[in-house]
């Protein structure tokens, strides 16, 4: 009989440390679950710098951080150029990396080639999925395209007259009109939208029941202070 009960309070045992164990395990992967859903988006800040104007970094970096948190922060160029003697001073200020290429061929825009390069390593190598591209050249719109095709979100920021192909590509496109303007003034941006499916997800937006009024506020004012949102 005692060989009976030792036997049974065994097996009670090892049942109760195997249930223990999976309920151990299945915490785990609660708790794994529920830090990488509260973990925040990672946004790269891809900046050309040879082609815009450090001056409004600090708006920049608001825009950017409204998807995520702004991690990557990286400027393009020829840092010994004359063009880029004021990004040297702001880098340090803001953290940003700068990406230094050399020009060995006049004509050829090499920090062109290297920020696209880095944007499509970013998405493959470290699963980036929130771009925030500086730059007001068509070149960039192929990019674009290619991120917005694998379900990345592209935040452009460029000058007024950037292309509309570039600015049409983008998921939001910021007009550095826009980011000059005042508090006060700025609450009144016009939005359009375009009937397309986002491939991303995107912020919930306060101003759905105002979007008729801003399309018809946008036909009218032209490119120059829009916020473009897909």
């Amino acid at each position: 009989m005692s060989d009976t009960n030792s036997t049974t309070h065994d097996s009670q045992r090892e049942t109760l440390i195997s249930r223990l164990g999976r309920m151990l395990i299945q915490g785990v992967h609660l708790l794994l679950t529920l830090l990488q859903t509260s973990q925040v988006a990672v946004v790269a800040l891809l900046i050309d710098g040879e082609n815009i104007s450090p001056d409004l970094t600090a708006q920049m970096l608001v825009e950017a951080g409204k998807f995520g948190g702004v991690t990557i922060r990286r400027v393009y160029g020829n840092i010994t150029s004359p063009n880029m003697q004021r990004w040297k001073e702001v880098m340090a200020h803001y953290a940003l990396q700068g990406m230094h290429q050399m020009q060995t061929v006049t004509g050829k825009n090499a920090a062109d080639i290297a920020l696209v390069v880095d944007a499509m390593d970013l998405f493959y190598r470290d699963h980036v999925t929130r771009f925030c591209l500086v730059a007001s050249d068509s070149d960039y719109t192929p990019l674009v395209l290619r991120l917005r095709s694998v379900g990345c979100m592209v935040i452009g920021i460029g000058e007024p007259k950037a292309p509309l192909a570039l600015v049409e590509a983008c998921t939001v496109f910021i007009s550095t009109d826009q980011l000059k303007q005042s508090p006060s003034r700025a609450k009144s941006t016009k939005v359009s939208t375009v009937s397309v499916t986002p491939t991303a997800p995107l912020p919930a937006t306060k101003q759905k029941s105002s979007l008729n009024t801003d399309r018809t506020q946008v036909g009218c004012h032209g490119q120059g202070e829009r916020r473009v949102t897909r």
